[in-house]
């Protein structure tokens, strides 16, 4: 027999249960073009992608579903289907318990395209109240079946079990294969040991049936904790276009990536195929402070797959909530799918880049532009004639006087920590300047995406882009966690449904605000320095889903500083402090220090909102950063859109384009 040939019966091996895929509504938020997963009958939980594919030009979404309630359990593999990865079909429930291998639970796994492009699923079964974990394959019922609407488990499952010193409950998420030049499959599935992050290495026959684990990992790393839905794939190091994951050899790198604590961390490195082992190129710790991440706010358990139809590596990530569990379980869901991306290797071949799919364009109408003009500081434009909470919108700055930046302290290395120092009303000379998105009229509400200039070390500048969450809602059960990241490498030593573009010009970089040598955490520094605090650039950038008074908003915004080196450093934040009057949520305030030379290159901005999540790509996509918001003012036809600038310098908008955003066809 050959590659997985096998005697499948006629009767499925599970009983089938159709899943309702489809936008529903809670208290006035309807998400219009974000993939949720919901059936009206009863409460759902969404969870981790599995096993996306393209298949006889279908694409294929699985994904952990509990049919049952708004939180994690009972989980199966829901199952849907598009043509143009935006307009969804759903399908019946593709794999469910029903055997001794999966009997508590079918979790994360990976698809795989074998020779003859036929496609193969692993994924980890429960088998028992210990969870004890174990790898199990599954093969279409009907390969003629573009739709791949039944699925066979493999009798003689489990094919790979845990053994010593693994615990066999951290023993999970088997990646997609990838073929060596023995004609030997190869697999990693994830788990620790004594705190020591690993991915586990297996080999397979030509059968794909029979796996053996090698004697070493293919990567490990101390403390780095659990490594769960571990990825591994090439890139091609020269242009856009993706590769194959059995491409290896002179003209490609490898990512290797784990969703860990912080977030969905990557490195970047070779791989040696005669010693099957990854070696980074960067010294950065996978999952520390310093290392690289898809996105710096609520993105985790993300995969991959080549698109063999359009030659592109397509990333999906989960989305978590920012409410309550009691929220969840009130409006009878959690949990929705990030815009799929698309994903290829910067110029540098220093760290990724991610931009929505072309095909998202197809639902953008009613285009607003703005001319050219001065964000004079503390100022606000409102951006009017388009649906502020469901657009999609598009910003550059640009900014020549560069002396007046604030100084980047040395220690200043974690984004996420400088944009919670530095939220959206913590004024420098260079930011915060980005967007309110998601703002109610009166700015009670309102989540900001921005961005700060710094003066770094040895003369550069440092662009630090900031989520902030703080201002997100009224309900203050909401987690509204701040988010940073910065868009240039910083080391320790030194509206509801819219499409939003905007760049920004700055000049006068002299008056930055100087970055502090220890400032190296953007999350932290976006939180100390939110939409609110002042400097010479920034915060300028956009007031998202925001209120007409402004009591609610998200602040997407930038600040420039001073670094070392005389360097300038942009910190980007998402500012979600003010972005709901509900206490309850989580407004956590993110950030990420931005790889852009603001001296020589424009700062843009490109936002996704869809009433309820705020999706931030800074610097052409050089950093992202996801945010989820519930505001109470800032709903419907009362959201409002705004590009800032609450720096104590003028910053210049060198194009704005907004798009209003049609609902995607999701039955």
């Amino acid at each position: 027999m050959g590659v997985l040939d096998m005697q499948i019966p006629m009767v499925s091996s599970h009983s089938r249960t159709l899943v309702i895929f489809r936008l529903i509504k809670l208290n006035t938020i309807i998400l219009a073009y974000h993939v949720m997963f919901t059936d009206l009958a009863t409460i759902n939980h969404g969870m981790f992608i599995s096993g996306p594919m393209i298949y006889k030009g279908i694409y294929h979404l699985f994904y952990q579903y509990n049919p049952y309630a708004a939180v994690p359990g009972n989980i199966t593999w829901a199952h849907s289907t598009s043509t143009d990865l935006i307009n969804w079909t759903p399908q019946d429930i593709a794999i469910a318990p029903s055997q001794p291998f999966d009997s508590h639970g079918c979790w994360s796994g990976s698809a795989t395209i074998l020779p003859g492009g036929r496609p193969a699923i692993f994924y980890t079964g429960i088998i028992d109240s210990k969870n004890t974990q174990v790898q199990n394959l599954a093969v279409p019922k009907i390969y003629s079946d573009p739709y791949l609407r039944e699925w066979f488990k493999y009798p003689k499952n489990p094919l790979i079990a845990s053994t010593k010193p693994i615990d066999p409950t951290s023993f999970r998420d088997p990646t997609t294969a990838w073929l060596g030049p023995d004609k030997r499959w190869r697999m990693l599935i994830g788990s620790i040991i004594d705190n020591k992050g690993l991915a586990i290495l297996y080999r397979s026959s030509k059968d794909f049936k029979h796996w053996t684990m090698a004697n070493h990992p293919l990567h490990s790393e101390n403390n780095t904790g659990m490594w769960e839905c571990p990825d591994f794939y090439p890139v091609s190091i020269v242009g856009q276009k993706g590769v194959g994951t059995s491409i290896f050899g002179p003209k490609v790198k490898h990512v290797l990536k784990a969703s860990l604590p912080l977030g969905d961390c990557y490195t970047i490195g070779t791989y040696s195929i005669g010693e099957d082992k990854f070696i980074p190129d960067m010294e950065e710790s996978l999952g520390g402070v310093l290392g690289l991440r898809y996105d710096y706010g609520k993105f985790y358990a993300s995969k991959t797959f080549f698109d063999s139809d359009k030659n592109r590596r397509i990333l999906w990530g989960w989305v978590s909530e920012s409410s309550s569990e009691d929220d969840n379980i009130k409006k009878g869901w959690s949990g929705l799918q990030a815009i799929p991306r698309s994903l290829w290797l910067d110029k540098s071949g220093k760290q990724l880049v991610q931009w929505p799919v072309v095909e998202l364009e197809s639902l953008r109408i009613n285009r607003v532009q703005l001319p050219s003009k001065f964000l004079e500081a503390g100022s606000v434009l409102e951006v009017s004639d388009v649906t502020a909470a469901q657009a999609d919108i598009e910003i550059s700055f640009e900014i020549t006087e560069f002396e007046k930046a604030e100084v980047l302290e040395p220690n200043s290395t974690n984004p996420q920590l400088l944009c919670s120092q530095k939220g959206a009303s913590v004024k420098s000379a260079f930011g915060p300047f980005g967007l309110l998105v998601l703002a109610s009229k009166d700015l009670q509400e309102y989540t900001a995406v921005f961005f700060r200039i710094f003066k770094g070390q040895e003369h550069k500048y440092v662009v630090l882009m900031c989520s902030d969450q703080s201002r997100s809602s009224l309900n203050d059960k909401n987690d509204k966690t701040s988010y940073g990241a910065f868009l240039i490498k910083v080391r320790p030593e030194m509206e509801n449904n819219a499409d939003i573009e905007i760049s920004f010009e700055i000049t006068e970089f002299e008056k930055a605000e100087v970055l502090e040598p220890n400032s190296t955490n953007p999350q932290l520094l976006c939180s100390q320095k939110g939409a609110s605090v002042k400097s010479a650039f920034g915060p300028f950038g956009l007031l998202v889903l925001a209120s007409k008074d402004l009591q609610e908003y998200t602040a997407v915004f930038f600040r420039i500083f001073k670094g070392q080196e005389h360097k300038y450093v942009v910190l980007m934040c998402s500012d979600q402090s003010r972005s709901s009057l509900n206490d309850e949520n989580d407004k956590t305030s993110y950030g990420a220090f931005l790889n852009v030379d603001p001296v020589h290159e424009k700062l843009s901005l490109r936002s996704l909102i869809d009433h309820s999540i705020v999706e931030s790509f800074g610097g052409g996509g050089k950093a992202c950063i996801t945010a989820r918001v519930y505001p109470t003012l800032a709903i419907e036809n009362d959201a409002h859109l705004y590009a800032f600038n609450y720096g104590t310098e003028k910053v210049k908008i060198t194009s704005l384009s907004a798009w209003s955003m049609k609902k995607a066809q999701i039955n």
